[in-house]
């Protein structure tokens, strides 16, 4: 009898523990079809992370369609091929946490060994979800001033999110002040990498703050977002820390360069 009720609180306390824990991935879906309209099935669709090369690949439905779950955020290329159309390049797609991103393709016809490569594109429209977001990127750490090196000093650019905190450095009480879509201080959620990261006694601050350089992006979910996201009746502020890449520098070379430079 011990032994079963050791179980079930074993059971218990692992349930608890990943439902503590929230998904930072996106989601790329789309419908491949050709000049006339028509859906293109077994087309070979192949997804590239620019930064570390990993790959995924998969085959388009019976009704054209194509999608990629669990997609880590991060800069895409997506390539399409099948026989008796051009192959189909596009890169820097651009992909934020939680972000749904639909890529409807219309593949041209011709040869395999001809190309079609898309380099930019306007603003993709958010169709697949209905709640509004936006995204401090890393480019923005890097190049705007920072007063206090407090990664959550950018969020006031973001529409709708009041910042009222003179931020004078990184500290645990860097979420008062703070106003997502007119809802109190107090009522969002922080999580690091997915992983809740806010002080569930006072609300007010983070149990670690990470440094502004290692933050590639920060995404608040501002309303009208998904289930999964209700721990916390206001925004949704998701942290993301940088991850590693294809390219590898020695510290030696790193710092020499940085003191050649100064």
């Amino acid at each position: 009898m011990m032994n079963r009720l050791c179980r079930l609180l074993f059971y218990a306390l692992l349930a608890a523990a990943i439902s503590l824990a929230q998904t930072i991935s996106g989601f790329i879906s789309g419908t491949v079809t050709d000049p006339s309209g028509a859906v293109v099935p077994g087309a070979q669709v192949k997804l590239t992370n620019d930064a570390n090369g990993l790959q995924r690949g998969g085959v388009t439905s019976e009704t054209g369609g194509f999608s990629f779950v669990s997609v880590q955020p991060g800069t895409y290329s997506l390539s399409v091929e099948h026989t008796g159309f051009k192959s189909y390049r596009r890169r820097g797609m651009a992909l934020s946490a939680n972000e749904r991103l639909p890529q409807d393709i219309q593949l041209e016809v011709g040869a395999a060994a001809e190309a079609v490569n898309v380099e930019a594109r306007a603003a993709t429209v958010q169709t697949n979800s209905a709640e509004r977001a936006d995204t401090v990127t890393n480019q923005q750490y890097e190049t705007l001033p920072l007063k206090g090196r407090d990664f959550m000093g950018l969020l006031k650019l973001l529409p709708g999110v009041v910042d009222t905190n003179k931020r004078e450095s990184p500290t645990n009480n860097s979420l008062s002040g703070l106003n997502i879509s007119g809802n109190r201080e107090g009522t969002y959620n922080l999580t690091l990498d997915g992983v809740t990261n806010l002080d569930a006694g006072s609300n007010t601050g983070p149990y670690f703050e990470p440094s502004a350089d290692s933050v590639a992006e920060v995404h608040v979910l501002l309303s009208n977002y998904q289930a999964e996201y209700g721990r916390n009746s206001g925004g949704q502020i998701n942290v993301v820390t940088k991850s590693g890449s294809r390219e590898y520098v020695t510290p030696i070379l790193w710092i020499s360069s940085r003191c050649s430079a100064t």
